[in-house]
């Protein structure tokens, strides 16, 4: 069956004014470099690369998401020559335990520095083959972005420091990585209010929590799976105002700073007492009396 091929012929002039030679075409299966003005209705960056494992970029790479959650991973670039090639590379998993360190060729730069690490997952970095011996640094991953969570690993002095609105919670209640001041009302409901602490993975974070009502209901802080508060399952705030300052400290552990108006509940509450003495040994026990 016959088919139909279409033929482009160009005209006496190409681009420019001058005739078109066979260098004027760009040829999909080689490098090319366009020398004037192009315009693209939309743009398709190659195959994005995927690397948990040390890594030497190649020619034809440009973005390069690595994930170190098993080790740390070290990428390697060529040789800085002027070239113009972009990079995008960036730390993917959400550890903390390993980095993801861009390296460049020995005696070179990526602007000022001999190599750069990226932490945490929300940082990466834009660079471009500037020069000869050096790989210019488009985008920083040393910028506090405010969307993302940000890490500083040197001592920052700041003038002032303003914590997010609170939370106020009035039910029961799962606490969320970006909740710091959460502030608990049993009075709405009349009730008591258990929340509920994440998994301690030792990365710091920090809950400051408040009974702000004067009913006698109680706030529960619960654990999760095998941790542990001070050595204790829970702790429960009883008294109004009574309020508590967690640092999740180390795995499975989390740090109860005070204050002591808390009450600390056991994995093994003692057996209730039945004469006056096990009373008074009791409360001394919770530091309720001398």
């Amino acid at each position: 069956m016959p088919r139909t091929i279409r033929v482009i012929r160009f005209g006496p002039l190409g681009a420019g004014g001058v005739p078109p030679t066979l260098t004027d075409v760009a040829r999909l299966s080689l490098p090319n470099v366009f020398a004037r003005e192009n315009t693209f209705s939309g743009i398709r960056l190659g195959d994005i690369k995927l690397v948990s494992s040390d890594y030497t970029v190649v020619p034809t790479d440009c973005v390069i998401l690595a994930d170190a959650a098993d080790q740390d991973v070290v990428i390697r670039l060529p040789s800085a020559t002027g070239s113009g090639q972009l990079l995008r590379i960036r730390k993917i998993d959400l550890g903390l335990d390993h980095v993801v360190t861009v390296a460049p060729q020995s005696g070179e730069l990526i602007d000022i520095y001999p190599s750069i690490t990226l932490v945490d997952y929300s940082k990466g970095i834009l660079i471009e083959d500037g020069l000869s011996e050096f790989w210019d640094l488009v985008v920083s991953p040393f910028g506090v972005d405010s969307n993302s969570p940000n890490v500083f690993t040197a001592i920052n002095t700041f003038a002032g420091i303003r914590i997010a609105p609170p939370k106020f919670i009035i039910d029961d209640y799962a606490l969320q990585a970006t909740d710091f001041e959460v502030l608990v009302d049993c009075s709405v409901k009349d009730d008591d209010i258990a929340l509920q602490l994440p998994l301690s993975v030792g990365n710091g974070q920090m809950y400051h929590i408040k009974k702000i009502d004067d009913t006698n209901h109680v706030v529960s802080i619960n654990r999760q799976g095998s941790d542990l508060i001070d050595g204790s399952a829970s702790l429960n705030l009883a008294a109004a105002r009574a309020d508590a300052w967690l640092i999740a400290g180390a795995p499975d552990y989390w740090d109860n700073t005070g204050p002591s108006n808390i009450l600390m509940v056991p994995d093994d509450p003692p057996p209730t007492p039945t004469t006056t003495n096990e009373i008074i040994t009791l409360l001394q026990f919770y530091g309720l009396c001398a």
